[in-house]
């Protein structure tokens, strides 16, 4: 199998496992709270973690921290934490496809701060691809019941911080291997949640096994397996690439709501969401297409 093949295969697993990963946590979530969902969710995804311990080169590499790759570590897993935070928050009002099409909002976000950031020009396919993201964006803000409306503006923030993240992540992450980050981050993840937890007054109870399994899946399917499934894509694949395929994460997010919960969003959730999955994939491709144009010959 060629390396792009594999490429794609990891790309589209990954979309796979995220997006059924949203079925089960809409389950927990309607069980427990959105504080002790993202706190129990890390606290799986550390677990899953210390697989990488049984091997003694990755033990080497992982305990040979450097001081800047842990600060940023520190302050990707705040970003995160809180994005992560609202997006769980917002599926207490949203069907799990309804989630996954507002998530590709972050897509349009992420441009707009590498424009102002990283001073990038934006292409008029770019421009297009934005102005449709964002009125099925409007469309779900303003057209749909309140509860939707509610999500999306949740969406809206997660989005927001998840593009500032990328951002940070574009020039420096490629400096520390995948384990690494993985294990760090996600065991710092484990106290911002809890300090999330008790700034919002929230108490810790123990879920029903029932919850429990929903909550370990989710953490396998999204946290950890769908992070490890992407650094491998994206190491045979241009990030373009593998991002572009990412946008099937809708699809299987609709199949596993239909499939486990028998969930069908209505009319103007489907057209919002197609523009705003159509909008991100506008932008991707013009993304490409620049990159290809301006690669040295």
């Amino acid at each position: 199998m060629q390396r792009t093949t594999q490429g794609d295969l990891f790309a589209v697993l990954c979309s796979l496992s995220v997006g059924v990963s949203i079925t089960p946590a809409k389950l927990a979530i309607s069980v427990i709270s959105p504080e002790a969902l993202t706190f129990y969710l890390f606290v799986f995804a550390f677990a899953y973690s210390l697989v990488f311990l049984f091997n003694k080169d990755q033990r080497r590499i992982i305990f040979s921290i450097q001081k800047d790759q842990m600060l940023l570590i520190m302050q990707l897993a705040v970003l995160f934490s809180v994005a992560i935070f609202f997006s769980w928050t917002a599926l207490q009002y949203l069907e799990p496809v309804t989630q996954s099409f507002l998530s590709r909002i972050k897509i349009l976000l992420t441009v707009l701060l590498a424009v102002i950031i990283l001073k990038e020009k934006l292409l008029p396919l770019e421009i297009t691809g934005g102005l449709v993201a964002a009125s099925g964006l409007i469309l779900l803000k303003f057209n749909a019941g309140s509860l939707v409306s509610k999500g999306a503006t949740l969406m809206l923030l997660s989005a927001l911080l998840f593009a500032v993240a990328e951002n940070m992540l574009k020039s420096k992450i490629t400096d520390i291997p995948p384990a690494k980050f993985l294990f760090f981050r996600n065991f710092l993840m484990i106290p911002c949640f809890g300090i999330i937890a008790l700034v919002r007054g929230q108490s810790f109870t123990i879920p029903d096994w029932t919850t429990t399994g929903w909550i370990a899946l989710t953490s396998l399917l999204a946290p950890f397996f769908g992070r490890w499934l992407y650094i491998l894509a994206i190491r045979r694949n241009s990030l373009s690439r593998t991002v572009l395929i990412n946008q099937t994460q809708p699809l299987f997010a609709a199949l596993a709501g239909y499939v486990i919960l028998n969930s069908i969003p209505g009319l103007m959730e489907w057209l919002g969401g197609g523009l705003i999955l159509a909008g991100a994939m506008i932008i991707r491709m013009a993304r490409s297409n620049k990159k290809v144009k301006t690669a040295p010959s």
